[in-house]
């Protein structure tokens, strides 16, 4: 019973939630039976956890039915009974919490009964709560429609809607209006979705029909319509629609990146915390898939940052504590522009936001960054060797960084021994990314064939210099940047 569906759903409920629940089921206009309850209260002697040897159904029926001999037909209607209630208890906890709906429901009620008198002042309160254009996302379009949908439903029922054809008309061209910022928007959304995932999964998002219905809107001629119609809407809509076009590669001239940039900027103010927190993450992914393309957007990537963290939109929750791979990214760009008193101040102000657990190895593991690019290479090999490999990403970065501290400092007895280690265990690695494997692996084998010429200068030659170079253009490899300064320097004998 401990893994059965009705325990992972009670473990699902906080102790508040339990108590809400308990009223719940002994309201009588939600539940007549009492049994039900008795149900609920055994089981809920075992929360939070409800992992007891104890709870099982024999046990759970005594204390239900005392005296009585176990009827597996019986527990298994009640057990049904229950989690029935519970899951309408969900609903009707969501319903509650959602302001808007209740409203909604409450305007629909009284325009059924025709009681305008009512409506109006209900109607009036709630477009004051939800029409100002702030704290924007989904759902201020949608949200919209619905009420445009109500009133439009009130003009029908008091009879008006035939006298009054303006009216009528008003209401539902606002009604198409919103609805139509709102399917945009989604489908953008879910375009980009469909498109970012469609390389993992090996279909074309070209094939699908939110691609397509996104395509055969025509989507240029539309936002000039937008533009004109609604302009009021259009750079909310478009901040979309230039995501939509960069993710759908057709920003070979930068020209909708930067016009994506300039309208969140301007606009970042008007929308809520969440969807500011995914705009962010949208100029964030616009700008590193042009890094990934072997653009020079560091300083752009490095600016988003800074709004990131002005606004304090790190974070979508502001209790959730800093993001460990946000960390990362952020120190390594700083540190690649070479931004080196803004990544300490940096490191010394945010580190304790991280969680408990991640927070000395994350701290290791970017002065060991840091220290590297410092120079500071007995610095590097220190930090990187308190540096706990709790995911892949930090370990084939450690990897890499102890490499190239081994080679500035001429230990290259200690880099083949290393290097020995790294390809045994990145051979045995079964649960890392490919991806991420194979780019690991092409910079070992790049690394050691370097590591060679340093050792064997009179094998250094043009053609060698060329194939090494090609090698890494062509190739997806860790650290190409450092592999590339090497070659220039065996070629050149001058330390790049």
């Amino acid at each position: 019973m401990k893994n059965s569906k009705v325990i992972q759903l009670l473990r699902t409920f906080n102790s508040e939630e339990l108590k809400r629940l308990d009223d719940f089921l002994c309201s009588p206009y939600f539940n007549k039976k009492t049994n039900v309850v008795k149900l609920f209260k055994a089981l809920k002697k075992f929360s939070p956890l409800y992992d007891s040897a104890d709870l099982n159904e024999e046990n759970i029926y005594k204390m239900v039915f005392p005296g009585k001999s176990y009827n597996y037909g019986t527990m298994k209607n009640l057990i049904h009974e229950f989690s029935t209630l519970a899951k309408e208890f969900m609903a009707y906890q969501d319903f509650g919490e959602d302001h808007f709906l209740k409203k909604l429901d409450v305007l629909y009620g009284l325009a059924s009964r025709n009681l305008n008198k009512f409506f109006e002042p209900i109607l009036k309160e709630t477009e004051q709560a939800y029409r100002t254009f702030e704290n924007l996302g989904d759902e201020y379009f949608k949200n919209n429609f619905e009420l445009e949908i109500v009133k439009l439903y009130s003009h029908y029922r008091t009879g008006r809607a035939e006298l009054e054809p303006g009216k009528r008309i008003e209401l539902a061209q606002s009604s198409a209006t919103y609805l139509i910022c709102y399917s945009l928007i989604v489908s953008f959304k879910l375009c980009h979705d469909i498109m970012t995932a469609s390389p993992k999964k090996d279909f074309d998002y070209r094939a699908t029909l939110a691609y397509k219905f996104v395509e055969s809107v025509g989507t240029m001629k539309l936002m000039d319509s937008i533009k004109a119609c609604v302009p009021e809407f259009y750079p909310v809509i478009a901040i979309y629609f230039n995501r939509f076009m960069i993710a759908s590669d057709l920003d070979d001239d930068d020209t909708y990146y930067f016009e994506l940039k300039k309208l969140i900027y301007e606009n970042l103010v008007k929308f809520s915390k969440a969807e500011k927190f995914n705009l962010i993450v949208q100029i964030e992914s616009s700008c590193t898939e042009k890094i990934n393309k072997g653009r020079d957007f560091f300083n752009d990537l490095h600016e988003i940052y800074n709004l990131k963290l002005k606004n304090n939109i790190y974070t979508l929750n502001d209790s959730d504590f800093f993001p460990v791979a946000g960390f990362r990214k952020i120190v390594i760009n700083a540190i690649y522009l070479k931004k080196f008193e803004w990544t300490e101040n940096f490191i010394k102000k945010y580190i304790h936001q991280l969680h408990e657990e991640d927070r000395d190895n994350t701290l290791y593991f970017s002065r060991a960054l840091l220290n590297f690019a410092k120079g500071s290479y007995n610095k590097t090999l220190e930090d990187i060797s308190m540096v706990k490999f709790k995911d892949y990403v930090i370990k084939f970065y450690a990897w890499s960084l102890k490499l190239k501290a081994l080679f500035e400092l001429g230990y290259f007895e200690d880099a083949f021994y290393a290097l020995d280690s790294f390809n045994h265990s990145v051979k045995d690695d079964n649960k890392s990314p490919e991806q991420a494997r194979k780019k690991v692996s092409n910079f070992l084998s790049l690394y050691r064939k370097i590591l060679k010429l340093k050792l064997e200068p009179d094998k250094i030659g043009n053609d060698e210099m060329i194939f090494l170079n090609n090698k890494i253009n062509s190739t997806e490899v860790l650290d190409n940047i450092w592999l590339k300064s090497k070659i220039n320097e065996l070629h050149t004998g001058v330390k790049s």
